[in-house]
């Protein structure tokens, strides 16, 4: 009986040890990319650059204007979009928490691309 005891117990141990690894310490980051208009812009690239790393992720906006950066590390962002026609746009002080989802709009003005914002 008691090695009965002592093996389940090893099984509960290793598998809350397994299920406790799984948790998200990272953060995700989603939204839309659109005009003044509120028209969506697709093929948008958006970076977020971490302030205290320098380490840049991309990607592209879809169809539908929507964008999704995952598994950022938490810290302090910078955020930049690109999208022919329009004004780069920057945003600064983007603060990401642990296992937070955090959406943020992105709003580009009609211009050059080496035109910042």
């Amino acid at each position: 009986m008691r090695k009965k005891f002592s093996l389940a117990a090893v099984i509960f141990t290793l598998l809350f040890a397994l299920r406790s690894g799984a948790q998200t310490t990272t953060a995700t980051l989603v939204g839309t990319v659109q005009d003044l208009t509120g028209a969506v812009i697709p093929k948008a690239q958006v970076s977020a650059t971490n302030v205290a790393t320098n380490e840049a992720r991309t990607t592209v906006s879809e169809k539908n204007g929507e964008y999704q950066l995952n598994q950022l590390p938490p810290g302090t962002y910078t955020i930049s979009v690109d999208a022919p026609g329009f004004s780069k746009l920057v945003q600064t002080g983007v603060t990401l928490q642990v296992n937070q989802s955090s959406r943020l709009n992105l709003t580009l003005k009609v211009g050059t691309q080496s035109e910042p914002v």
